[in-house]
């Protein structure tokens, strides 16, 4: 009695499902059309028996008709010898009772997905990649690392640490090679199918265009992305990087007062892509003139 009392008072559950059944949400999810007809049509198993169940499923439902999908004639002829008891057992559901009618078309047999989480890409992931590094070393290889480490570490510790490790770094690289991966054609490091540079090449390559772009914006600030595609194949974010990478340079030059004269020309042109030389210095400081020359404007403005 005293444990009831508790029960009560401290409000707790002696069911999981009660957490819905007494939430709004719950309530609204039990009396939704669409999911007690889910309810009804995962129940037709129990109501025409596991043998029926595997050639007929319950596809749609139109008013009070309720229609049943039969893979082959055979069976459609054996429900419709049925219909009157499968209809009986159907009204027995709180949702079934609605039906005055069943009939039955003819169709693909039911199609069954395995529900699937949010962490399924995850998982699928993670067993693709156990399965790649589960690839067993042969007797010789793993004398051949064994030989190795016994020559060059004399301390046990180390030995048997630098020999694990390199067991776990040769089998991984055996199961990328029988996986397909293949080496980067710049660095030869193992890459998956499917690309040809990894993805630390990729980036030195960007930096590196990037820089270029960059010099050659310096040169001839005036320079659009079509222009500079010419001179630099590139992708347009590239140039775009560079570009403003390089604004913001000339920017803080202004501020430190580092040739600035220049500099107020070079970001003048390559902001309206005109040539350095056509821009003078009193053009560039007229249309430049709200830009704060020191860090100290730009707060004494606020």
């Amino acid at each position: 009695m005293e444990r009831k009392n508790n029960e009560k008072r401290t409000g707790r559950l002696s069911n999981l499902s009660e957490v819905f059944q007494l939430s709004k949400e719950g309530k609204t999810l039990f009396s939704n059309p669409s999911f007690r007809f889910w309810q009804l049509q995962n129940k037709w198993k129990h109501i025409a028996g596991s043998m029926i169940a595997r050639e007929s499923y319950i596809s749609f439902e139109r008013k009070q008709t309720l229609y049943i999908t039969v893979t082959n004639s055979v069976w459609m002829n054996h429900l419709y010898m049925m219909k009157a008891d499968l209809l009986k057992r159907i009204r027995e559901d709180d949702y079934g009772k609605k039906y005055t009618d069943i009939r039955f078309v003819a169709g693909r047999a039911k199609i069954e997905r395995p529900p699937e989480s949010s962490l399924a890409p995850v998982n699928n992931r993670r067993e693709k990649e156990e399965k790649i590094y589960s690839v067993p070393l042969s007797e010789e290889e793993r004398n051949s690392i064994d030989k190795w480490t016994g020559f060059y570490i004399s301390d046990n510790n180390t030995r048997n640490l630098f020999t694990k490790m390199m067991k776990a770094a040769a089998a991984k690289r055996k199961g990328e090679i029988r996986a397909g991966w293949h080496p980067c054609a710049i660095c030869g490091d193992l890459i998956p199918p499917g690309i040809n540079t990894c993805t630390v090449c990729e980036n030195k390559k960007e930096q590196s265009q990037i820089g270029k772009i960059m010099l050659l914006l310096k040169e001839t600030p005036h320079l659009s992305y079509n222009e500079i595609y010419k001179k630099i194949p590139c992708e347009y974010t590239a140039y775009e990087e560079g570009r403003e990478t390089l604004i913001q340079r000339i920017r803080e030059n202004i501020y430190r007062k580092i040739d600035s004269s220049l500099n107020k020309r070079i970001l003048l042109s390559m902001i309206l892509h005109k040539p350095l030389k056509d821009i003078s210095l009193r053009e560039a400081e007229t249309a430049l003139r709200n830009m704060p020359e020191t860090k100290f404007d730009i707060i004494n403005k606020k």
